[in-house]
C-alpha cells in the first residue's frame, strides 16, 4: 500500500489547512502522552476531523511521525539557525535567548524533543547534535 501522503496524486499534506491542524493536534498529544501511548482515533478527535480523513493525509502513524518530526525540525532550525547579530554578541548568551523562546513561543515543540531525546528516536538525535555544534 502507497503511502496517502507519498502517492504521486495525493494532496500534499503541507498545502491543506486539515492536515495541518491533524499535524498540530498530533504534535500536542505527542508532546503530552508520547507517540507510542497516542493513537490516530485520538489525533482525530482532537482535530475535530474523522479518522478516514487523518488516514488520507496519514497513511500510517509513521507517515504522521514523519511529519511532525520535519515540521519540529523546521521550526527549531528556524530559531537556531538564525545569524548571531554583528558586532558579535556572546554566542552562549544568544543560544540561551533563542532557546528560551523556544521554550516559551513552542512549548509543544519542546516537549516533543525531549520525548524524542529521551526515547533515542533520530530527531532527538539530529536537534541534540545541532544544538551541541
Amino acid at each position: 500500500m502507497t503511502s496517502a501522503a507519498t502517492s504521486p496524486d495525493a494532496v500534499d499534506p503541507a498545502s491543506s489547512p486539515s492536515a495541518t491542524r491533524i499535524r498540530a493536534a498530533a504534535l500536542r498529544l505527542f508532546a503530552a502522552q508520547g507517540t507510542a501511548a497516542t493513537s490516530l482515533r485520538t489525533i482525530a478527535a482532537a482535530a475535530e476531523v474523522s479518522l478516514g480523513l487523518v488516514q488520507h493525509y496519514f497513511a500510517t502513524k509513521a507517515d504522521l511521525i514523519g511529519a511532525v518530526d520535519a515540521h519540529v525540525l523546521e521550526v527549531v532550525s528556524a530559531v537556531m539557525a538564525e545569524p548571531v547579530p554583528d558586532p558579535p554578541a556572546d554566542s552562549v548568551a544568544e543560544m540561551g535567548r533563542r532557546v528560551t523562546a523556544l521554550l516559551v513561543e513552542q512549548p509543544d515543540v519542546v516537549d516533543y524533543v525531549v520525548d524524542a531525546v529521551v526515547s533515542g528516536r533520530p530527531l532527538g538525535t539530529v536537534v541534540f547534535d545541532g544544538l551541541a555544534a
